[in-house]
């Protein structure tokens, strides 16, 4: 039976929203690159969602400051290699944004050493990149509204995670070798586990908030 898939608004995942939010009080917020560029050192969010780049320019290097890129509902195909040089990036969100390979990409954000949320909502994946353990300082994780089946071992390397959203997907089972000492909150609505399942997961890890409902303040819409 083919499960329908239901189109959300974008999550950015886990919380990081809060730093948005901080960085648009502080005027740091920027929604155009040109913009952006002509004074890099103030810029520290910026929203370049919905504006059909199949490709980051390499200029985003210049923003030295930047610790928040979200780059939602684009064409890109691949990430440049210059953005390994926001040494101060700290979130990335890349949904809906399914031509992308995402074994690449991972392996692209890997070599940010201070990212800690990483949103790969609505991509239209059918499984996890089975290297996603090179995300070895990942708080966050975002996997929303995918068409994930399951979820690799890899994922345990990810020793530092907090926050995993596996809302709105086809996942039928957790698996039992992944371990995530740090795991906070586990978000599981409409994830495809059953009731069941849920129960073994919460007698597994009784210190897990396991959210059956994704929190309405984890939705963050800037327009």
């Amino acid at each position: 039976m083919t499960r329908t898939h239901t189109k959300l608004p974008l999550l950015f995942s886990m919380g990081i929203f809060a730093a948005t939010l901080h960085a648009q009080d502080a005027n740091g917020l920027y929604r155009s690159l040109p913009e952006a560029l002509k004074e890099p050192e103030k810029v520290t969010v910026i929203l370049l969602d919905h504006v059909k780049m199949d490709t980051l320019p390499d200029e985003i290097n210049r923003l030295k400051n930047l610790q928040t890129l979200l780059l939602n509902r684009n064409e890109l195909t691949h990430l440049p290699n210059s953005i390994v040089e926001l040494k101060n990036l700290r979130a990335i969100y890349i949904g809906g944004s399914p031509k992308l390979n995402f074994h690449d990409v991972v392996e692209t954000l890997a070599k940010l050493p201070r990212l800690e949320g990483v949103g790969l909502d609505d991509n239209d994946m059918g499984q996890v990149p089975d290297n996603i353990g090179l995300l070895v300082n990942c708080h966050r994780l975002g996997l929303s509204s995918n068409r994930l089946t399951g979820l690799p071992a890899s994922l345990s390397k990810l020793q530092k995670l907090e926050s995993l959203d596996l809302y709105n997907n086809q996942i039928t089972r957790f698996p039992y070798e992944i371990k995530l000492p740090q795991l906070k909150k586990l978000f599981v609505k409409d994830s495809g586990l059953s009731e069941h399942e849920i129960q073994r997961i919460k007698q597994a890890m009784p210190a897990v908030e396991i959210n059956a409902e994704v929190p309405r303040e984890l939705y963050l819409q800037l327009k």
